[in-house]
């Protein structure tokens, strides 16, 4: 790290670096040292996402022509995260390509800022620095957003049968609601995806596999409506009603999931 650095943010930030070129890469890492950055790298689309399932990062400078999988398929991924804090990571392509009109395909991606290379130190470091901080004052406002989910909104659950099951073991009624919480959102995906696609029989075998726990925690409110994606996408049946029940459905889980952790503490 260069103590005489004019660079230096007040708080720490580490960094997930997307780049496939060597020289690029050391010239980016050499940079974030010098501001006394942690980060890690990935040389392709596939390794970056990879590594954000896996660790926590504040922001990812993503290069955008990258082998196996290019810098907006890989945040087309990160943005259909579960998590909500992974998933609304702020992006910052880094591209070579200086073609008028292609910044608007970064920022149709879900990507926050883009910086044409070569760039200067200067404009790399306020462009993180403005971008996290834009990140963080919209994030705060996601966090009120789920206070008010949760004070506002009626529950969507019911843990009398699970609590009946526990015989009330308070613990073990957490660890079958964390379960639940941690294993029910890429079925949700998968089924929004499989219902963007129009893949109906795809959507109804996902619906299929929400069904036990939706009705394990006894959310009523969607009961019939994850039985009829089912019905319907197996059937090939009234195929137009399909996206609005699929959005429903997805909505209230989600807000199922914040009610519970915010019932359980949970993360």
């Amino acid at each position: 790290m260069n103590d005489n650095s004019a660079y230096r943010f007040p708080f720490p930030i580490k960094v997930l670096v997307a780049e496939d070129n060597e020289m690029n890469k050391l010239l980016v890492t050499s940079v974030l040292s010098n501001w006394g950055l942690e980060y890690s790298v990935a040389s392709n689309g596939v390794e970056a996402v990879d590594l954000m399932q896996h660790y926590d990062f504040d922001v990812i400078l993503m290069d955008i022509q990258m082998p196996e999988k290019d810098g907006i398929e890989a945040t087309i991924d990160i943005r259909n995260f579960w998590d909500e804090r992974k998933k609304n990571i702020p992006i910052i392509a880094l591209t070579a390509n200086a073609v008028k009109g292609e910044e608007q395909k970064y920022f149709d991606a879900g990507m926050n800022g883009f910086l044409t290379k070569p760039f200067k130190e200067k404009e790399l470091f306020e462009l993180i620095e403005n971008t996290i901080q834009l990140h963080q004052t919209k994030y705060a406002s996601n966090k009120s957003d789920e206070q008010a989910i949760v004070q506002n909104t009626a529950k969507h659950y019911n843990l009398s049968l699970i609590e009946e099951l526990m015989s009330g073991n308070r613990e073990s009624v957490k660890m079958i609601v964390n379960t639940f919480v941690q294993s029910i959102p890429p079925s949700v995906i998968a089924m929004q995806k499989a219902c963007d696609a129009k893949d109906w029989l795809e959507t109804a075998k996902n619906a299929h596999s929400l069904k036990a726990n939706v009705d394990t925690l006894q959310m009523n409110i969607i009961h019939h409506d994850v039985k009829t994606i089912e019905i319907n996408g197996k059937q090939g049946i009234d195929l137009e009603s399909i996206p609005a029940l699929v959005s429903k459905v997805k909505t209230v889980i989600e807000e199922t999931i914040v009610q519970l952790k915010q019932e359980f503490e949970l993360q």
